[in-house]
């Protein structure tokens, strides 16, 4: 661990007054991150917390408000990430055709499945370049992961996965499309 050389300890109870001032400045920015005054709290908390555990990185003469707010976004973004386990393959609204059945009778069950089943034969039909990234993403690995273990830039991994969705997306609309066709002919009959 870096220690402070002797003038920056000298400086540490500016760096605590400082601190503490900026601190008020922290709050309507957390607000707006959060969207909660509680949450802002902590955030603010969480952010003066990583400030002071790395106060010897901080160099003088540079502007310690951007610094806590960077710290601050960091610690935001970080936080979201972490409590956001629901991928956005699992909440688009593209899906929601095959993933929500309120319907929970044995006739919601059955079609339940099928829409699964449909659904998977949509993703195996993906062609593999894009299907094994998407399958490994929906899986929870992250971006980075994924590039690893193919061994290709995480730009490349973010595109098949868009494409993946694109086409999913597409062939979903395509299959609704023909169902609500269908119906409206079996009811014209």
């Amino acid at each position: 661990m870096l220690q402070a050389t002797p003038s920056k300890q000298e400086n540490l109870p500016d760096f605590y007054a400082i601190l503490e001032n900026a601190k008020t400045q922290l709050f309507l920015p957390a607000i707006r991150l959060t969207k909660n005054e509680d949450a802002a709290k902590d955030l603010i908390q969480e952010t003066v917390l990583k400030a002071l555990l790395n106060k010897e990185k901080f160099q003088e003469g540079t502007n310690l408000k951007a610094w806590l707010f960077i710290i601050m976004r960091n610690t935001f973004i970080t936080q979201y990430h972490r409590n956001n386990k629901v991928r956005p393959f699992e909440s688009s609204s593209q899906f929601d055709y095959f993933a929500n059945s309120a319907d929970l009778s044995e006739t919601g069950v059955e079609e339940r499945k099928l829409r699964e089943k449909e659904l998977l034969s949509h993703i195996n039909n993906l062609p593999e370049i894009y299907r094994k990234s998407f399958n490994w993403y929906v899986e929870g690995y992250k971006y980075r992961e994924i590039a690893d273990m193919l061994q290709i830039p995480i730009g490349t991994v973010k595109h098949r996965i868009h494409v993946a969705r694109k086409i999913l997306k597409k062939g979903i609309e395509k299959q609704q499309s023909f169902v609500g066709q269908s119906l409206r002919q079996l009811s014209y009959n």
